[in-house]
């Protein structure tokens, strides 16, 4: 059988030069001293990374010629995987893992022929692994890479396929059954350094944080996350707390259709509500005022509502959850007095008599002082209004107290 015709670029002597030379895409290449063991090896180097790169009709031909050595492989691989590896221009953290896995590989075995490449010369480099102490799981990836460069050479045929699958027979380090070390896990850094950091950070990248720790997110993760991955499905989507008059927001839970024959939706689940709600609250209040000013539809339009108010699921107008009457600032208060008016007591003469000494003036007058002061810590406390908490999620209603024309719902 006729073998095809394959042209392989020739290791050439530049006679002016004295040297060896290779000619590619038009480009010579001196590769040093003719005949020499180092104008050889860059010969064949640059023939493995030019067939690599789809300059030549087979990669069979290099095979044909002498068959390439370990370096070579390894070379054309990382010449392609500098580009499949690469993420906005530049290489990824994975091609420095691969170029760390193959380290000791080309130490020992640079100029090993790929097809005497065997099982157990794939155990050696895995024992200098282990001798540099690197950790099990560590040592397995690297096998694994050397694995896939040799599966790689295979499929552009610059490695037998008996020398891959030879290869395969290698299995990986188990726990407790070699002498490589096993990793330390990786605890959680302590929340004392989170808090920390967190002040010498944006407000944004602080949230990010607290997310992650709230999900245990990966920072890639936070970082791409859009408004439309966020589930919304809650009620309310904001709190309210009565210290402050602010804004809220909430969400409507089912569709609603229109009261004539019940078929044409009307709003549909989703949209969102927009109100505020004041701040002031007497003492025993324990609902809010919550009115709504607005309806957002998910398809971009708006419906002004004009402050209709908010009601709880059983019509009754504000909305009740926690009220916090501030006792156990008042009950501090008169603790305070109590005690300024008893140590008052116990500064007078403990002798009775009609008459009075320095002890009972000052007595008196710490215990007179103290009432007063108590008294006015007692009233201020009393003027404090309740605070009403409205807790994210809790149902409401809204009250339509006018009419409104809505037409059927389009996306």
């Amino acid at each position: 059988m006729r073998k095809p015709n394959v042209s392989v670029p020739s290791y050439r002597h530049h006679k002016p030069s004295g040297q060896a030379v290779v000619t590619l895409n038009a480009k010579d290449h001196y590769l040093g001293p003719w005949q020499s063991d180092s104008s050889r090896a860059e010969y064949k180097r640059l023939l493995a990374e030019w067939i690599a790169a789809g300059k030549t009709t087979t990669a069979t031909a290099i095979e044909s010629w002498a068959g390439i050595t370990v370096a070579e492989l390894l070379t054309a691989y990382l010449t392609e995987a500098e580009t499949a590896y690469q993420k906005n221009g530049q290489p990824t953290s994975h091609l420095h893992n691969i170029k760390d896995g193959i380290i000791p590989l080309r130490e020992l075995y640079a100029k090993e022929p790929v097809a005497t490449f065997s099982p157990l010369k794939r155990k050696a480099v895995r024992e200098m692994f282990v001798k540099r102490g690197l950790c099990r799981s560590t040592i397995n990836k690297h096998i694994g890479t050397i694995k896939r460069i040799f599966k790689w050479g295979t499929e552009n045929e610059l490695v037998p396929a008996t020398v891959f699958h030879a290869l395969q027979a290698v299995s990986g380090l188990r726990r407790g059954r070699s002498a490589a070390k096993e990793s330390v896990p990786v605890k959680p850094v302590p929340e004392a350094y989170v808090e920390a950091a967190l002040a010498h950070v944006s407000l944004q990248v602080a949230a990010m944080v607290r997310l992650q720790q709230l999900t245990g997110m990966r920072p890639g993760e936070v970082t791409i996350m859009r408004g439309c991955d966020l589930d919304t499905s809650g009620r309310v989507w904001t709190g309210i707390n009565t210290d402050l008059p602010g804004e809220v927001i909430g969400q409507v839970t089912e569709n609603v259709f229109d009261s004539v024959t019940g078929h044409h939706l009307l709003i549909p689940q989703g949209s969102r509500l927009l109100g505020k709600y004041q701040s002031w609250v007497s003492n025993g209040q324990n609902r809010a005022l919550v009115v709504w000013r607005r309806l957002m539809l998910p398809n971009g339009n708006s419906i002004v509502l004009d402050g209709m108010p908010g009601t709880d699921p059983q019509g009754y107008a504000g909305l009740e959850d926690q009220v916090d009457y501030h006792l156990d600032k008042l009950g501090t208060a008169v603790a305070l007095t109590t005690g300024i008016a008893y140590a008052g007591n116990l500064a007078r003469s403990p002798h009775g008599g009609n008459g009075q000494d320095v002890r009972d003036v000052v007595g008196d007058t710490v215990a007179q002082e103290g009432a007063k002061i108590g008294q006015r810590i007692v009233d201020r406390q009393l003027d404090v209004q309740p605070t009403i908490t409205i807790r994210p999620g809790w149902p409401l209603r809204v009250l339509a107290n006018k009419d409104i024309l809505l037409s059927p719902y389009e996306p």
